[in-house]
């Protein structure tokens, strides 16, 4: 059995790195976030690419929320790595758009 690998970002610049024998379930994922509505994008970290970043998808709409600088860096370093490697050969990426998003509340990174 394989090890899984998770960071936590808070939005107050902490983040915390664990490894577990047992997969997080959407449950515990929902409760970390604080959301029943939880969505999977891209992001890049410590020099690698994360297979997901699990955030709180309806995050943009609540004002509430922190901005979560780390996790929008994440974000944003997988798309310019992508835009930069591959963006002229195939899918195209709106860089105004990465540039422009901004994540909010607490992110998990899922590690490949």
């Amino acid at each position: 059995m394989a090890k899984h690998k998770y960071t936590i970002i808070w939005t107050n610049g902490y983040f915390l790195t664990h490894e577990t024998w047992t997969k997080m379930d959407l449950d515990t994922l929902q409760t970390i976030i604080g959301t029943k509505v939880v969505e999977g994008t891209q992001a890049r970290w410590d020099g690698e690419d994360m297979a997901v970043m699990y955030v709180n998808e309806n995050a943009c709409f609540k004002k509430d929320l922190a901005i979560n600088h780390k996790a929008t860096q994440a974000y944003a370093s997988y798309w310019t790595v992508y835009q930069n490697g591959y963006g002229t050969k195939g899918y195209p990426v709106d860089m105004e758009k990465v540039k422009n998003t901004k994540v909010k509340g607490i992110a998990i990174l899922k590690w490949k």
